[in-house]
């Protein structure tokens, strides 16, 4: 059970890369045994792996049908951002408390996610979304609540094709996660609530923008 666990693990990451890529495309049945081919994994893990995916809302599923990749929405791109900003306000406004405040001392420079100078030289689109995905989860950490930690980390799944998208969207993406690090490391929560605010509000008036390059990239594969 330990070794399916670990397979379906595996499994799991090698379905997102290829989903968030593209390698699959919106509308593509997902067959079980054709996956498990690609990929050199075991049927069962392969199984367990796709309703993992379908919990975290990364592929979707058809009584009769079976899984298939999801056709992204703006409506859907724009409820993510909300979920987001939700979840990392509500860690920050904790981490800002006066209790957390009397414990920055004990937190560790950045959390222990990158650090500014790694996103330095014009990052690409992986990079910026790999960067993103460590900040946010270094945010809800702070919150010290599995609720929100597990929240944003399927977010963070849920949103990363979408992420990959938006360094052509917005030609600053780089620049303006290196400030979010810099707030965050420098544990100026006030100042980094009300940017990632800003962060997101972008996001939501560019929702369809994102959408229709998303569906670009898709079929330039």
């Amino acid at each position: 059970m330990h070794m399916i666990g670990a397979n379906a693990e595996t499994a799991y990451d090698l379905l997102e890369d290829r989903i968030a890529l593209y390698k699959y495309r919106p509308g593509m049945r997902l067959s079980p045994d054709q996956l498990s081919n690609d990929i050199h994994i075991g049927l069962t893990p392969t199984r367990t792996a796709l309703q993992w995916l379908h919990r975290d809302g990364l592929i979707g599923h058809q009584h009769g049908q079976g899984y298939y990749v999801k056709t992204p929405s703006a409506d859907e791109c724009a409820g993510l951002y909300r979920g987001n900003r939700i979840q990392l306000d509500g860690a920050l406004a904790l981490a800002d408390a006066p209790a957390a405040n009397n414990n920055k001392d004990n937190t560790s420079r950045g959390n222990g996610i990158l650090n500014p100078e790694d996103l330095e030289g014009g990052p690409d689109a992986g990079a910026i979304n790999h960067a993103t995905a460590h900040l946010f989860a270094g945010i809800a950490s702070l919150a010290a609540s599995e609720i929100v930690i597990r929240a944003v980390q399927t977010i963070n799944s849920r949103l990363r094709f979408i992420r990959l998208i938006e360094a052509d969207v917005f030609d600053d993406a780089g620049r303006e996660l290196n400030d979010l690090y810099s707030l965050m490391n420098d544990r100026d929560y006030e100042a980094l609530r009300a940017s990632i605010g800003l962060y997101h509000d972008r996001r939501l008036a560019a929702a369809q923008e994102i959408i229709d390059a998303s569906f670009a990239r898709a079929f330039r594969q």
